[in-house]
């Protein structure tokens, strides 16, 4: 079985789809573009972000976060620093005008486009830029009316198992087979 994911076919025998994982390693459009520009050097098919809205995910704003970070590359020496996870999150988070240019950035070097959602909203605003594909997190798995319309919405969802069981996987492959089942 084979299908598209922007210009490229996926699936038996077919090249290997390389995919950039960006995540949220960005901090605003100017380094997302730099990511998606350095994932078409690399020969990568696509670049995948995530859409983060840190008021929906973090409750509380002062939650320290802890993270360490090279400050010398030739002895390996690093630095802990603490800072609120909002603020870490509110870094790579971008308004929907930026999301729709990065998606026309990636378009004209012929990158295939998506993204990490965690919301409807956020998979209905993929939709609405023409992506082909969208991605649950393993956090997600088992958010089966999430799974549910995304696969409503678009043609290809990419679940990330993370620590799930084969039985959380199968039963969330279940609802989208279902789905594809009630629109074909």
């Amino acid at each position: 079985m084979t299908f598209a994911i922007g210009k490229r076919s996926v699936g038996d025998g077919t090249p290997c789809f390389i995919v950039y994982e960006a995540g949220p390693t960005h901090d605003g459009l100017d380094t997302a573009i730099d990511l998606a520009r350095l994932a078409a050097e690399a020969g990568a098919d696509a670049v995948k972000f995530q859409i983060l809205d840190p008021d929906r995910l973090v409750a509380d704003r002062k939650q320290p976060f802890s993270y360490d970070v090279l400050v010398d590359r030739a002895s390996g020496r690093t630095q802990t620093v603490s800072e609120p996870l909002y603020d870490i999150l509110r870094r790579r988070s971008m308004p929907q005008e930026h999301w729709r240019k990065l998606k026309q950035y990636c378009d004209g070097l012929g990158l295939a486009f998506f993204a990490t959602v965690g919301f409807p909203d956020e998979v209905e605003f993929l939709r609405e830029i023409g992506c082909h594909s969208v991605k649950i997190a393993s956090a997600d798995i088992n958010h089966y009316p999430l799974i549910t319309f995304a696969a409503q919405r678009l043609p290809s969802i990419q679940i990330d198992t993370g620590n799930a069981t084969i039985g959380e996987v199968e039963a969330a492959v279940d609802v989208i087979r279902a789905q594809a089942a009630i629109t074909s």
